[in-house]
C-alpha cells in the first residue's frame, strides 16, 4: 500500500459517524473522539505522552473507516471472537499497525477513551439529549472498571464524572 492509500483510510476513517445507532443532537466524528482522547491523554499524563501512545491514540479507531462505528458492547462482546484480529488485519492491509504498549499505556489509552465517551454524552445529555443516559452512565462503568487511579489520573475522572453528576442536579443557565 502507498502513503496515499494510508493516508485515505485515515482521512475516512475521522470521517466516520459514531453513536450511529441512537439519535443525537450534534453528530461527533471518529476524527473529533480522536482528537478528544488525544487531550485526556495529555491532561492524564502531565503533557507526557509516549510517541507510542500518541500513534496507538491516533490509530485506535482507524479501522472503523471499513467496519464503521461499532458501538463498545458489540466490541466487547465481539473480543473474545477475534475482534482486535480483525481490526489489525485491516490496519495490517494498509501498512499499519499498533505500536507496542505497555500494560499501563494500554490502561490510559482505553480510560482516555472511555473519559471522552462520558464528555461526549455528558453533552449530549446537558442539551436534552436523554436517550443517551444509559450509554452514558455504561461509560461511567467502564471508567471504574480502570480503577485505581494515579493522583493525576483520580482528579480528571473525578471532574469528568461530577459533569455526568451535575447533569441533573444543575440548571443550565440562560444565555443572553
Amino acid at each position: 500500500m502507498t502513503d496515499a492509500d494510508r493516508l485515505d483510510l485515515m482521512w475516512r476513517g475521522g470521517q466516520v459517524t459514531r453513536y450511529h445507532t441512537v439519535n443525537l443532537i450534534r453528530r461527533q466524528s471518529v476524527g473529533e473522539h480522536t482528537y478528544g482522547v488525544m487531550v485526556m491523554l495529555n491532561l492524564l499524563t502531565g503533557f507526557s505522552v509516549s510517541p507510542g501512545l500518541y500513534e496507538a491514540a491516533l490509530l485506535h479507531d482507524v479501522p472503523e473507516a471499513e467496519t464503521g462505528d461499532v458501538p463498545s458492547p458489540t466490541k466487547r462482546a465481539m473480543a473474545s471472537q477475534g475482534w482486535d484480529d480483525f481490526e489489525l488485519k485491516v490496519l495490517g492491509r494498509y501498512g499499519l499497525g499498533r505500536p507496542l504498549l505497555t500494560p499501563e499505556e494500554k490502561r490510559l489509552l482505553a480510560l482516555a477513551d472511555m473519559l471522552e465517551g462520558l464528555r461526549y454524552t455528558v453533552q449530549e445529555v446537558r442539551m436534552g439529549n436523554l436517550e443517551l443516559v444509559p450509554v452514558m452512565d455504561r461509560f461511567a462503568r467502564y471508567i471504574m472498571e480502570l480503577a485505581p487511579f494515579g493522583h493525576t489520573e483520580e482528579r480528571l475522572v473525578e471532574h469528568v464524572m461530577d459533569m455526568r453528576l451535575d447533569v441533573f442536579s444543575t440548571p443550565r443557565k440562560e444565555s443572553r
